[in-house]
């Protein structure tokens, strides 16, 4: 079972590799320098058990909503990751008239859509993520918990702070600066 585990695992890992490389190059400086606030991409070779790795890819190479579809024939799946500050979800659900499905929670969503309508959502996207989406929420920050001495970073500390884990999006691993 270990064995079936793990060719399973690295199989799902070129996946996601193979699959994020093709979506971040499908992106060009030309659409940052055309402002493009939220990214869309699909394919008919993403997988998707690997589309929500692949948003999450796409937001950390570029600091935007991203949404990544599986294309389908008649229809698709699509997993969408979000930017601190902006309620994918509620982002959404304005416009549920488009889906077939749709869930999720702030920091991240999923959906399905008749394939022939992805067109016509992402320029709906694409138009009211222009007019929503400030350039303070589309820039990268860093929130610091707390300033601390370099001398007291240590094992103790470290082993300390593990027993808060595990961390996640309601409980937030502390950043420190020294």
């Amino acid at each position: 079972l270990a064995s079936q585990l793990e060719l399973i695992n690295k199989e799902r890992q070129f996946l996601l590799k193979e699959a994020a490389a093709h979506a971040i190059a499908g992106f060009e400086p030309f659409d940052f320098a055309q402002g493009k606030k939220i990214l869309i991409v699909g394919h008919e070779s993403y997988q998707e058990g690997v589309i929500g790795l692949v948003a999450g890819k796409l937001v950390e190479a570029f600091y935007r909503p991203a949404i990544v579809l599986s294309l389908g024939e008649v229809t698709s799946k699509a997993s969408v990751r979000s930017v601190s500050g902006f309620d994918i979800v509620q982002f959404l659900r304005s416009h549920h008239e488009h889906f077939i499905t749709l869930g999720g929670h702030p920091m991240a969503a999923g959906f399905s859509i008749e394939t022939a309508k992805i067109a016509q959502l992402q320029e709906v996207l694409e138009v009211s993520a222009d007019t929503l989406l400030s350039t303070e929420v589309l820039t990268r920050s860093l929130k610091i918990d707390l300033e601390i001495p370099f001398a007291i970073l240590d094992e103790k500390l470290y082993q300390s702070l593990q027993q808060l884990a595990p961390f996640g999006m309601g409980n937030p691993e502390p950043v420190f600066a020294t």
